[in-house]
């Protein structure tokens, strides 16, 4: 019988979450975004609930992905898509204004979830000229006493995207088995 894996996609909005998951997944698919305004202006469409895609790995197990919400006002939400997962996939746009503290808020809102798990971080949407990025996160990891892993990825390409799910799960001790369909 195939094992299901449960992996999620956390961190701030438009970082590449959605696009990730729509990369990697075999299938269609399910995604609920809406426009998202501020007072007075419009917004581009973003996750406002969660994103859910799959793959199948050659050995018939399934990987279910899991993409959150960039918003922090719906923290019940990722309570919910993160229950039972196997590892955070954690994505900081390179080209944000302080992607350092989109890391640092990320690693808070889902403490929870890599105290019982692992964490990788990818760093989307990079520029070639920058150097000093990927380090200052790495030392913002160690800081923290997680494993420094932070890679940049192009959510577009699914090597890079696999290279980053691999990363992750050969970083388990021994990969949770999960015995019914995951939330």
């Amino acid at each position: 019988m195939a094992a299901i894996y449960k992996i999620v996609f956390a961190g701030p909005s438009g970082a590449g979450k959605t696009e990730a998951i729509h990369t990697l997944s075999d299938d269609e698919v399910l995604s609920k975004e809406a426009a998202v305004y501020a007072p007075g202006q419009a917004g581009p469409a973003s996750t406002v609930a969660l994103d859910r895609g799959f793959v199948t790995l050659d050995n018939g197990d399934q990987l279910h992905l899991h993409g959150t919400s960039g918003h922090t006002d719906v923290d019940a939400m990722c309570g919910i898509v993160t229950k039972g997962s196997m590892g955070l996939v954690l994505l900081v746009d390179g080209r944000a204004a302080d992607p350092l503290a989109d890391l640092c808020t990320s690693l808070d809102a889902f403490r929870h979830v890599i105290e019982q798990t692992r964490v990788v971080v990818g760093i989307s949407r990079t520029r070639a000229s920058d150097r000093i990025l990927r380090p200052s996160l790495a030392d913002e990891m160690v800081t923290r006493g997680l494993p420094p892993v932070v890679m940049s990825v192009d959510t577009r390409k699914k090597q890079d995207l696999l290279i980053l799910l691999k990363t992750l799960i050969f970083s388990l001790p021994s990969p949770p088995r999960l015995t019914e369909e995951p939330a």
